[in-house]
């Protein structure tokens, strides 16, 4: 699996730092490979002008968008995607991507991790604040029709 990782906060010293850490030491471990987009260390412009709102409120071509946000954009290609909410250790995960992998299967469709079109999770709970048992975790994986 490859991961590709968008992480956006100031301060190494934070809740989102550490579940980046938490995150890439499991996939480390377990021979996943990972991509991480650290927006503050790539100076990502977070504000917009308001021609740029206006362009990105009324879905308007002009002025074009920045080479850097087309270059991040470019990193992520969506489409039909099944999902699950992991209640529990990110150790058992792997038993949540089979019940995905079975509605799939029973729905005529199945799993479309490409490199393009990765593995996709959201943390909901704070690992240091919340029992094991009760974390909770968005899966996400790419999907397509069976032909």
């Amino acid at each position: 699996m490859k991961a590709f990782i968008v992480y956006c906060h100031p301060s190494d010293d934070s809740f989102t730092r550490n579940v980046l850490d938490a995150f890439v030491k499991g996939l480390s471990e377990t021979g996943h490979e990972y991509e991480i987009s650290d927006l503050y260390k790539m100076d990502f412009k977070t504000d917009m002008s308001e021609k740029e709102y206006l362009r990105d409120a009324n879905y308007r071509t002009e002025p074009a968008l920045a080479d850097d946000v087309l270059a991040e954009q470019r990193k992520i290609t969506e489409g039909e995607c099944v999902q699950i909410m992991h209640i529990g250790s990110y150790d058992d995960e792997p038993a949540s991507v089979a019940l995905m992998n079975d509605f799939l299967q029973a729905n005529h469709y199945q799993n479309d991790l490409t490199p393009t079109r990765l593995h996709h999770e959201i943390y909901l709970s704070d690992p240091r604040k919340t029992a094991v048992e009760k974390l909770k975790t968005v899966i996400r994986h790419p999907a397509k029709k069976n032909l």
